[in-house]
């Protein structure tokens, strides 16, 4: 009887290794079947998806963390303003700040650095434009004139840029670039000073995208998503440096925003988001913008227990003061917590059930994308062979 048993379990357990194995590689299968490497505004499209379904999760899962009438009046749309931020009355000291950026940030797209969508979507759509004129991935530069229409741009982008636009691609396998990634576009906007790096990898049921734009001295920035559909994981960057570049209006800030996600899949399509750990960071400088500030804001939690999201202002070193000169970003302690009691479970803004969320500064301002230990973006994008980061540390960039 216990030989018996002992075959039975062992047929059991090799079954279901085989199913195991099976579902794996139907999985992938079915990945590889709708994402390419070469085709790169699918893959930024698909990961968009996700960051989007995140966002909206926070209202709309049937875990969601917001199912009060209340709670879901306040994460709209319309709570937001086009650059994704909070609308009038919400500010700094509002309770309901925080967490309503971290909805607006990941569910706007302002077509621009302000949002998390925003920070890929230019070179997303230039991508798709590409796609439909033909890449050719031989390693040589080709010139090509791509349409500004609404085959693949939005309003906003043809109002702005229109016309055609004419650009130097070389596209190669692997990236040239970062043999990381097992394809890479670059691109050269003829007369504009724009430089544009996209790759991307397609690995099982993970895929992966990394873009970085380069307009100049102290004007650069980059986007990285990856999206597992086998078990929902998403890990999302945007790094924009600008704060020392002196342009009115585009220049005089940085930008930085991480995100963490657990989702539930239904095969490539995301669901429900389960758990989320989110960082954004905001600082300026004159001569490009009017004058210094800073805010740094983290949300952290599971839709089950609760979502904590929490403020801090850069200041002198006093609280209410603003920040005297650019230095004062270095110093952790000059970052003012707005304290507040919001902490969103399925009934309440003020549960104490979540815990105290994701903490500020407290070793070093690296997520600032400032001062001297922090990674550059230009090294970022050259050095980088994958992400595996589990929840969002402002003490590391």
């Amino acid at each position: 009887m216990k030989f018996d048993s002992y075959i039975v379990i062992l047929l059991s357990v090799t079954c279901l290794m085989i199913a195991c194995s099976k579902k794996t590689e139907d999985a992938a299968a079915v990945v590889e079947s709708t994402y390419s490497a070469e085709k790169p505004s699918t893959i930024m499209s698909g990961i968009s998806n996700a960051i989007v379904a995140t966002g909206a999760g926070l209202t709309t899962a049937s875990t969601a963390s917001v199912n009060s009438n209340e709670l879901k009046s306040m994460l709209v749309s319309s709570s937001c303003d086009s650059n994704g931020e909070p609308n009038s009355p919400l500010n700094y000291g509002s309770s309901a700040y925080p967490g309503t950026l971290t909805y607006c940030k990941m569910v706007i797209n302002s077509q621009s650095p302000d949002t998390v969508q925003g920070g890929f979507a230019l070179v997303k759509n230039i991508s798709c434009a590409l796609e439909k004129s033909g890449l050719v991935f031989d390693g040589q530069a080709h010139s090509t004139s791509i349409t500004i229409d609404s085959t693949c741009f939005s309003a906003k982008q043809i109002s702005e840029m229109g016309g055609t636009m004419t650009i130097s691609v070389t596209a190669s396998k692997p990236a040239a670039f970062n043999t990381y990634f097992d394809a890479g576009v670059e691109l050269n906007v003829t007369g504009q000073n724009m430089i544009f790096k996209i790759a991307t990898k397609v690995s099982g049921t993970k895929v992966e995208f990394a873009t970085m734009e380069d307009q100049g001295t102290n004007k650069k920035g980059l986007s990285y998503g990856s999206l597992d559909t086998s078990d929902g994981t998403l890990r999302y960057e945007t790094r924009m440096e600008r704060i020392n570049c002196t342009e009115s209006g585009s220049c005089g800030w940085n930008r930085h925003i991480k995100i963490f996600a657990d989702l539930t899949m239904n095969g490539n399509t995301p669901g429900d988001v389960e758990s989320v750990s989110f960082g954004y960071s905001n600082i300026q400088s004159t001569p490009g913008q009017s004058g210094l500030g800073g805010v740094l804001v983290t949300a952290s939690g599971n839709l089950t227990t609760g979502i904590k999201a929490r403020l801090w202002q850069a200041s002198n070193g006093t609280v209410n003061q603003i920040p005297t000169a650019t230095s004062d970003y270095n110093t952790p302690g000059n970052w003012k917590e707005v304290s507040n009691t919001s902490c969103y479970t399925k009934t309440s803004d003020s549960a104490g059930t979540c815990g105290s969320g994701a903490a500020g500064f407290s070793s070093n301002v690296n997520f600032l994308l400032f001062g001297p230990s922090y990674t550059a973006v230009s090294t970022w994008f050259t050095n980088f062979t994958g992400a595996t980061w589990s929840a969002v540390d402002v003490n590391a960039d």
